[in-house]
Parts: C-alpha cells; sequence; structure tokens
C-alpha cells in the first residue's frame, strides 16, 4: 500500500501519549523550499504543518526550516530528499519532471476547476494504488501536503485580450512542461521563466503576459504590471507536495508518522480554503487598483478550450514516445476527477 493517505481522524482520545513520544522518539528535521518564508505556500502550507507536528508531539519534532532556496531550487528539491540534504521539501513535479512525469497529468488544462477538486480527485487517484501511486514510491515520497493551484489564469500588459486569434505572437511566460504546449496551440510564444522571474519579466516587456493562478498573481504582485487579468478560462495549473523522504518515515514511531500525516491534511486542508476561497477577494482588490477584470465570452472560450485540447494529447504523445504510461496515467486521473 502506498504511504502518505491519511486518515482524517486528527488527534482523537486514543493517540499515543505525548510525553511516551517525547521521551522515545526526539529529533530534529530539516526543511527546504525555494519559496519565501511570506508566501502563502509556507504561511498557510509549510509553517501550520512544522507549528502542528511540533506541538502535537509535545515539542518531541522540531525542525530546522531553510525558505528561499537557501539549500535547495525548485529543480533540485527532490534530488534533496533523496541525498539526505533535506528530510522534507516542497517539490514542484513539473520542476522534477525527467523523475515525476506521470505527476504532471494533474496540470493540464481543464482537469479540474478548484484547488479542492484537483487535490481530491489526486488523493483519490494514489488511493487506487496505480500508476501515479507507484511514480511517488519509485521517488521514495510520503505525501503529506498536496498544494494544488487553481486553474492558471492569464494576465496581460497591453489591456484585455479575449478572443483566441488576439494570442497570435504575444510572449507568454510558463513555467515549462505541458504549459509550453498550452502557449503554443493558443497561437503565443512561449517563455519558460521561473516565479521569481515574472515581475520584472512583466515590467520591463521582455513577456507580454503570464499564465498564473490568481493567488500566485497577488503573492507576487503581478497585479502591478498587468493591465488584464481573465476570470474564466482554464489554462492547466501548477502542483506543489510537500513531501518527505519514505525512508526517514518509515524510522518513525506509528503513533508520529500518523501526526505527521494529519498535520499534513491540515495544511492542505489550509492552502484549498486560502486558494479557492481569496480569488473573487484578489480579483476584486484588482479591479480596485486599475486592473481590467474580465471574462472570455462564451463562443470564444469555447474555441480556446478546443485548442487546449492538444495540449493532453501532445503531452500524452510525448510520454508514450519515452515508452511511459502517458495514456493510462491521463485515464487514471480522469477517472479519479469523475470526468
Amino acid at each position: 500500500m502506498l504511504t502518505g493517505l491519511p486518515t482524517r481522524t486528527f488527534f482523537g482520545a486514543g493517540a499515543v501519549s505525548l510525553l511516551a513520544l517525547t521521551q522515545a522518539h526526539a529529533e530534529e528535521l530539516s526543511v527546504v523550499t525555494y519559496l519565501s518564508a511570506t508566501h502563502f505556500g509556507v504561511t498557510e502550507g509549510m509553517q501550520p504543518f512544522m507549528d502542528c507536528v511540533t506541538a502535537e508531539t509535545a515539542g518531541a519534532t522540531t525542525f530546522n526550516f531553510y525558505p528561499s532556496g537557501q539549500l535547495a531550487s525548485a529543480e533540485s528539491s527532490l534530488d534533496a530528499l533523496g541525498n539526505g540534504l533535506a528530510d522534507i521539501a516542497y517539490i514542484v513535479p513539473q520542476r522534477a519532471s525527467s523523475k515525476m512525469p506521470l505527476t504532471n497529468v494533474p496540470v493540464l488544462p481543464n482537469m479540474g476547476d478548484s484547488s479542492g477538486e484537483i487535490s481530491a480527485a489526486y488523493r483519490k487517484a494514489l488511493e487506487a494504488d496505480g500508476l501515479l501511486a507507484e511514480e511517488l514510491r519509485r521517488n521514495k515520497l510520503t505525501l503529506l501536503t498536496v498544494n494544488q493551484y487553481p486553474p492558471y489564469q492569464v494576465g496581460f500588459t497591453g489591456g484585455v485580450v479575449d478572443t483566441l486569434d488576439g494570442f497570435a505572437g504575444l510572449k507568454l511566460r510558463v513555467i515549462g512542461g505541458s504549459a509550453s504546449s498550452t502557449a503554443t496551440v493558443l497561437g503565443a510564444v512561449p517563455v519558460e521563466l521561473s516565479a521569481a522571474d515574472v515581475y520584472i519579466a512583466l515590467q520591463r516587456g521582455t513577456v507580454d503576459g503570464v499564465f498564473f493562478p490568481i493567488a500566485g498573481m497577488q503573492a507576487f504582485k503581478l497585479d502591478e504590471v498587468t493591465k488584464a487579468i481573465s476570470t474564466n478560462a482554464n489554462f492547466g495549473g501548477s502542483m506543489a507536495m510537500i513531501a518527505m523522504n519514505s525512508d526517514t518515515f518509515g524510522a518513525m514511531p506509528k503513533e508520529t508518522q500518523q501526526i505527521f500525516l494529519d498535520c499534513g491534511m491540515k495544511s492542505e486542508e489550509n492552502l484549498i480554503a486560502y486558494q479557492d476561497g481569496a480569488q473573487e477577494r484578489f480579483l476584486q482588490e484588482f479591479e480596485a487598483g486599475g486592473v481590467s477584470v474580465f471574462a472570455f465570452p462564451p463562443e470564444e472560450l469555447a474555441k480556446i478550450n478546443a485548442e487546449l485540447d492538444k495540449t493532453a494529447e501532445e503531452f500524452i504523445a510525448r510520454l508514450e514516445a519515452r515508452d511511459l504510461p502517458g495514456q493510462a496515467a491521463y485515464d487514471e486521473f480522469r477517472a479519479a476527477l469523475g470526468r
């Protein structure tokens, strides 16, 4: 069975004595992320997780936290778990696609309408113990928290672009991977940039726009350098996870393992509530600041979605060309999604 699938019973009456845990298993773990300490992935996810574990183990488990890429970048976070540099890491599968190719299925366009829906579908797929679960095992990962961003919207520096034809030739920032195909099928030019570089790229005109989640736009203040932001598209997304080296996890007492899983789920619920719950408020703030917040007309959105279907087709074809089960992984996640 897959490790990392928590129950939803949080610290009930049958929990082991915290005093006994303290006496038997005190340890300090290293946690790494490329995110800044003020990013919501930390404030709503990683920090509450660490605080929860420390509290529920009565101080037996503490953490050395290294944000802002001090020990590991987005690209090297998975390796940091494998080589012992870290015990827990914030991993973005799109930045580790050579080792986690199938886990990029949930970030394709039109694979769910909210953080909560996509996160639940991913958990359900893992419970089925199929291809996606095997990929975690192969990388020796115990999943603690899923941070699935809501579907990407698009922000433009030049004003509203609400037609498919309007995308032609625009340089749009993408995270990489299938997101590059998303830009290409719409007629745009993909420009791969890290999130930290997007603000300056928009400000300098290096790119004409950006695919990004609304909460991410707020976190990186992209409303300051864009003139228009969409509300009703689904350009794919991004998934991250707080994960632990499975050997380290397996060496802990069972009671401590359950605390880690329960705290991880609580952090996941925090992140879902923050991202899905704050979208409308952030859009109102953007509009109050002078940004044109717009919806694609239904007929144009239909045209856009027809092109976005090609992103999944290309993604599957690339995996199959590498002798990877792209179609089967896609079907597995769609079944979990109920679509």
